[in-house]
């Protein structure tokens, strides 16, 4: 079905079109006056492709400026953009999910992108932009068809096309932080590389880019914020990681670990952090005060074995449940002497904890003398038999 919104309409209501499935096209009747496509216009249009469509893109009015929040959202069917000469603002997740889509032309007088803006279009390519180097100007820059922020204060990472392929990526030397859900999506990257100038992982940055397997991380690099690395399915090596020292909740839901250790550098696990880490096996947390969230190995069904190197951690409430209705866990969790696990550590039936504490077990030359009395009593025995 397609519609014409015609050019006696100068203003549209939020969320006027959302959900409609019948709609595949939109045509502007000419000299239309719109500044605003308003906040989730389109939202969940999932059969909608084109959009004033001409010349292989879709194009908005010239005198659009601004693409309002979720504007184009699960528009699964959407096909590549020539964003106007006129546009300024792109809102938050304005394209979020926008799976068809190929390329998106920018302009040079674009000001801002919102956080997740192009998250998850998987079959984007690359960006095409008027500049192609920073130049300290505030605006943004297209580099081998990654997004970037060019603010004169600092360089950020915005979106790495959810379909551009290759196999590594080193982030740009340039950059000194990573915009929400910059690489929400790619299913190529196998591995990236962080710069020094890094501090932080932000929220849904890596999420479920299912070919990871490996991220090199910089040594400055301090924070790994919520959901940052979610659903990355096949992420198994964590270089360099030895300077963080927080993992905020659901960092690496869904992740690929057979074995974990965690970093000294670490005080802080949240919630969640490694839940359903379906290939998990082994952790082992060290002798610090890390402080280790409500179900931080939920739903590890395959996790076999905890040990803890020192007495210092703190546990917070259902911090070691694991198991679940549908499937119990019984893990060996192994303790130093003079350590313990707070009973509040498991709060559901399903996690069965078989604690193993250092000294409580006979020491190897204990066992040597206790053989070396059995045999001094098996002799007496003998000698008591031959008396006799």
């Amino acid at each position: 079905t397609s519609f014409m919104i015609p050019k006696t309409v100068t203003e549209i209501a939020p969320y006027a079109f959302t959900n409609n499935s019948n709609i595949e096209e939109i045509t502007f009747e000419d000299g239309i006056t719109l500044f605003v496509i308003p906040s989730g216009m389109f939202s969940d249009c999932q059969n909608l492709r084109r959009v004033g469509y001409a010349d292989g893109y879709n194009h908005l009015p010239d005198m659009v400026a601004i693409i309002g929040t979720y504007a184009f959202y699960n528009c699964k069917s959407l096909e590549s953009f020539a964003i106007p000469d006129s546009l300024m603002n792109i809102m938050d997740s304005a394209f979020e999910h926008c799976h068809a889509m190929t390329e998106v032309k920018l302009n040079y007088q674009l000001s801002y992108v919102g956080e997740t803006a192009f998250a998850d279009c998987r079959s984007l390519t690359g960006f095409v932009g008027y500049s192609n180097s920073f130049n300290g100007y505030m605006g943004f820059v297209v580099i081998d068809g990654v997004l970037y922020r060019d603010d004169p204060a600092s360089k950020s990472l915005v979106c790495y096309p959810g379909g551009k392929t290759g196999d590594t990526y080193t982030v740009n030397e340039n950059v000194s932080s990573l915009d929400v859900g910059c690489f929400w999506g790619n299913g190529h990257l196998k591995t990236v590389t962080l710069t020094d100038s890094i501090t932080k992982v932000p929220p849904m940055a890596f999420m479920v880019c299912t070919a990871l397997t490996t991220v090199n991380f910089s040594k400055k690099t301090l924070t790994i914020e919520d959901i940052a690395f979610s659903g990355c399915s096949s992420l198994t090596t964590l270089n360099g990681w030895d300077g963080v020292k927080t993992i905020e909740w659901g960092a690496f839901v869904g992740a690929g670990f057979t074995e974990l250790t965690i970093p000294e550098s670490v005080n802080s696990i949240g919630s969640s952090a490694f839940q359903r880490n379906s290939s998990l096996e082994k952790v082992t947390i060290p002798d610090t005060e890390v402080v280790i969230g409500p179900e931080t190995f939920l739903e590890c069904f395959n996790l076999k074995t905890i040990d803890f190197k020192g007495d210092a951690m703190e546990l917070q409430e259902g911090a070691l449940d694991i198991g679940t209705a549908d499937h119990t866990v019984r893990v060996d969790v192994n303790l130093i002497y003079g350590a313990s696990i707070p009973s509040n550590s498991v709060t559901n039936d399903y996690t069965v904890l078989d604690v193993n504490k250092e000294g409580e077990h006979p020491y190897p030359w204990e066992n040597l003398i206790g053989v070396a009395v059995c045999l001094l009593i098996l002799l007496g025995i003998v000698r008591l038999i031959k008396e006799v």
